[in-house]
């Protein structure tokens, strides 16, 4: 047997070990949280649905309920095109160090929860040692690879489809609903006489003004337009307009519709990006730097995507532990944002 053969049974391909994760085991337990929840965690920052999937590799059931908990409080993938429409409206200067400052937050806020609920409401978690058996090492072949990934897919699909449908079919009719909705003026008219009149480059500024006017109107007198009306006045502490209470409605959804609402409701249309100079020109237009961080923390912290809700139920089998996980996710990013506007208003 050679030296490198030697070498590789020895550090890569063991028969039978137990290993102490050394490296976040301790530093995890002193936040309430147990080792094998780095993993989900670290996971949470691309999508919160696998990494709450991922937290049955926890044994314990108390510690597996800590690390679902505060798994949503991880900046998911879907919530960046929104902190990047934000950050290039109001801090482009210092673009890298306010994304990476959101980036702390999360995981900051994650861990202090984490730390909270395990002395307060899930007594009993992080008491299992991290010990883990290191099974011997083999290439995956390509069958098996196949049915893992499918058998998992499968499972994914099941989960989460039949919330996703439901939710999406409310929000669906919420944007859709009355269809016949009694406008301020009559839109159709003034564009059908400018559409008449001789082609120039004012007349199609006036045609596509009127037709955003519309939309924005049309938008606003739907069911969901009429909710975030009701509702703008809780958000009225922390500075935000109707747009933004009805673009946080629809985030419910998926965090990245955020930017498509608030592309309709600024009159710069559905196909717009975080990248888009006009949406961002007038977000910056319509609430303060302040606001600003304040509408960040809300999104980085409030209920969680229909989809992670949806794993949220399957995975604890418990709608009060669902409950639980959207109330307090309301409550923190609804208090922190306050706490911003207050602070922030007496230092500026």
């Amino acid at each position: 047997m050679s030296r490198f053969t030697r070498f590789k049974e020895r550090f890569f391909w063991p028969d039978s070990t137990y290993a102490t994760c050394g490296l976040v085991d301790r530093m995890m337990h002193s936040f309430g949280l147990h080792g094998k929840a780095f993993i989900p965690m670290i996971t949470g920052f691309g999508c919160n649905v696998p990494a709450i999937m991922a937290t049955r590799t926890i044994e314990n059931p108390k510690d597996r309920l800590v690390a679902i908990l505060v798994n949503p409080f991880m900046s998911c993938s879907a919530r960046l095109p929104v902190f990047v429409l934000f950050v290039g409206a109001f801090f482009a200067e210092s673009a890298g160090t306010v994304l990476f400052a959101v980036y702390m937050t999360s995981i900051a806020i994650a861990l202090l929860t984490a730390l909270l609920l395990s002395k307060t409401v899930i007594k009993g978690a992080n008491t299992a040692p991290f010990l883990m058996e290191l099974p011997p090492y083999r290439m995956p072949t390509w069958g098996s690879i196949y049915v893992h990934m499918g058998r998992s897919g499968a499972e994914f699909l099941k989960k989460v489809t039949g919330v996703i449908l439901v939710g999406s079919i409310v929000i669906w009719f919420l944007q859709t609903f009355p269809q016949e909705v009694v406008l301020s003026q009559d839109y159709e008219t003034q564009i059908s006489t400018l559409q008449g009149q001789a082609e120039s480059h004012e007349r199609d500024l006036q045609i596509t003004a009127l037709e955003r006017a519309e939309e924005i109107e049309t938008k606003q007198a739907k069911y969901l337009g009429q909710v975030g009306a009701v509702i703008q006045p809780v958000f009225a502490p922390l500075n935000f307009d109707l747009n933004a209470s009805i673009a946080l409605l629809t985030g419910f959804v998926a965090k990245e519709v955020v930017v498509a609402t608030f592309g309709v409701l600024y009159s710069h249309g559905e196909e717009v990006d975080e990248e888009s100079r006009g949406l961002r020109e007038s977000l910056a237009a319509s609430m303060t730097p302040l606001t600003a961080v304040a509408f960040m923390v809300f999104t980085l912290l409030y209920v969680p995507c229909l989809a992670t809700i949806a794993v949220l139920y399957k995975e604890t089998q418990s709608w009060k532990w669902t409950g639980f996980s959207i109330g307090l996710s309301l409550s923190l990013a609804y208090s922190l944002a306050l706490m911003v506007t207050w602070f922030g208003g007496a230092f500026i």
